[in-house]
């Protein structure tokens, strides 16, 4: 059933029901044709099968609740959050009321352990729609301080949802602007911001990673030991957001079976629901709460740096 259910909304995606798209309802009345909707009753079975070392899938209220519970366990730092979304063309449309979240993902430290390791990715599309409606308190809880890249952008879907967002613990994009406002256009995406301070992320979460280590290491506490172990030996390294064009493009084949110049991408639909592409997704996701949680640190070192005297305030932190 499931497999008829993905294989009906991929026909539809491909026959032109794009995103962005409207289709006229009985009487002549204009709708957007919402993928998010049409999918209320689909199970994502391949994101249910799905098990990542060091990755924590909520795909159930049970699992939810209990990575709130987790959450609220961490009020004394800072937790990155980022959202993928549908039903909205990115680089044509505002997310003020369009765009539906069908994934969270987040991370607030190597040592906060959700179930099965530090990155938190919660499923949001089809039988789960409503999971985020569980964190809606926390999110809506200025005291918890979340931090985004781009957060204008994530307000607004999350909005969508009826979730108004508060805790305001920062952006790293702006923060990258206040640091150096020389570069250009598009030089302040997540990718690129990232890879120019790649070298100085490792430097921070190889310092935490570390401490986290003497802290709870020599038998002192052997879970969170041994999952410090497993993100040290699968995350340690992995400290650049890649594009999706990088992580699921591939180049069209030609007629004649040569590789054309052509880079053919799958639809959202098909990255977060297809067995050949979650485990990329999840992995896609996930990375950009956990580098926006180790860059918010680097910048706010670089601001610290910069000095002013601007009403009273010694540095930019300040400013910011």
């Amino acid at each position: 059933i499931n497999a008829e259910y993905m294989g009906i909304m991929i026909r539809g995606f491909r026959a032109g029901l794009r995103q962005s798209k409207r289709i006229v309802l009985a009487g002549g009345i204009w709708r957007r044709f919402s993928l998010y909707d049409a999918a209320k009753d689909f199970k994502n079975v391949a994101l249910h099968r799905l098990q990542i070392p060091g990755v924590t899938i909520v795909k159930n209220e049970t699992e939810a609740k209990h990575a709130l519970s987790v959450l609220l366990k961490a009020r004394d730092r800072l937790h990155a959050w980022d959202t993928e979304t549908i039903d909205l063309e990115v680089k044509e449309e505002s997310p003020i009321g369009k765009g539906k979240v069908i994934c969270a993902t987040a991370f607030a430290g190597p040592d906060v352990d959700f179930g099965n390791g530090p990155r938190l990715y919660i499923d949001n599309f089809g039988i789960n729609r409503d999971l985020l409606q569980i964190f809606k308190g926390y999110f809506e809880d200025e005291s918890y301080l979340k931090v985004w890249h781009n957060y204008s952008f994530d307000r607004h879907v999350l909005y969508n949802h009826g979730i108004d967002v508060h805790g305001f613990g920062g952006d790293t994009m702006h923060m990258a602007r206040l640091v150096d406002p020389s570069r250009g256009p598009k030089q302040y995406s997540l990718a690129n911001v990232s890879r120019f301070h790649a070298k100085e992320i490792e430097a921070v979460k190889r310092g935490l990673v570390e401490h986290f280590e003497a802290l709870y290491g020599g038998g002192k506490n052997p879970k969170k030991a041994e999952s410090l172990a497993i993100y040290r030996a699968t995350f340690l390294e992995d400290n650049v957001k890649h594009s999706m064009k990088k992580v699921f493009g591939s180049p069209k084949i030609l007629k004649d079976g040569r590789q054309g110049k052509t880079i053919s991408m799958p639809t959202v639909l098909e990255m977060s629901t297809q067995e050949e592409n979650i485990e990329k997704w999840v992995g896609y996701s996930t990375r950009d709460a956990e580098i926006t949680f180790f860059l918010r640190e680097v910048l706010a070192g670089h601001l610290m740096r910069l000095k002013t005297d601007f009403e009273g305030m010694t540095n930019l932190m300040d400013l910011y």
